[in-house]
């Protein structure tokens, strides 16, 4: 079994803002912040930890366990329609890969984001990809990429049946220097992928297993992944 684990943002799908404009449009309603602030870096972040920082750069006090309920749930409802209006599309050769590793035996598909469980939902719903992923790790309660990482490996376990699950039997493929780094976390490989916003330098500097301008290639991303496992 090779368990392999996919970030979503800048990896499987770009949003071209729907999160940035749900996160505006929920300061402003749920919090009262006029012009609300959302310039930050995004790349390879856990919600959890966005929120914390929104709040500070519009300030706000730093949230409550019941404002961070509420931020997210007015965010998620939000989220369903901008994604539709900032014209959200799956990346170049996603689909076909997907389908792909779930007609092969040898693989399980999980998730590993920052994204909060029911924002992956929402994104992975929109464009019909949740039927791919029977497990993972999310956002919603650690502010570390590293802590998410074991949590999807313990998700995986349970859903699969297997306490036995180790790293050198999984990859996680992401666009971000962060996704790479949370790899390591649980000893896992590593594929980098160009399509967000991070630089193919700065993902190369954490010595992915291997790098890929995008997934289109769906012959070299399975014949790398050979390789990799088979080392």
């Amino acid at each position: 079994m090779r368990v392999l684990f996919f970030d979503i943002d800048g990896t499987l799908l770009m949003t071209n803002g729907a999160g940035k404009t749900a996160i505006e449009a929920t300061l402003n309603r749920e919090f009262a912040v006029s012009q609300p602030k959302a310039d930050i870096d995004y790349g390879g972040r856990t919600d959890l930890s966005l929120v914390k920082e929104l709040f500070e750069l519009n300030g706000l006090s730093q949230p409550s366990q019941s404002a961070i309920q509420r931020f997210f749930g007015s965010y998620v409802s939000i989220l369903k329609s901008d994604l539709d209006r900032c014209n959200s599309q799956i990346l170049p050769g996603v689909e076909s890969l997907l389908d792909r590793l779930l007609e092969d035996d040898r693989y399980e598909l999980g998730i590993i984001t920052g994204n909060i469980l029911a924002g992956a939902q929402t994104k992975l719903s929109h464009h019909n990809l949740d039927k791919y992923f029977r497990f993972g790790g999310y956002g919603d309660r650690s502010l570390r990429r590293q802590d998410i990482a074991i949590e999807g490996l313990e998700d995986a376990k349970k859903a699969l049946g297997d306490q036995n699950i180790e790293g050198h039997r999984c990859l996680v493929i992401g666009d971000t220097p962060h996704d790479i780094v949370c790899s390591r976390s649980i000893k896992a490989h590593s594929f980098g992928v160009c399509t967000g916003y991070a630089s193919k330098e700065s993902i190369l500097a954490e010595n992915p297993s291997r790098i890929f301008d995008d997934l289109s290639d769906m012959d070299g991303v399975l014949k790398n992944l050979d390789e990799v496992f088979a080392s």
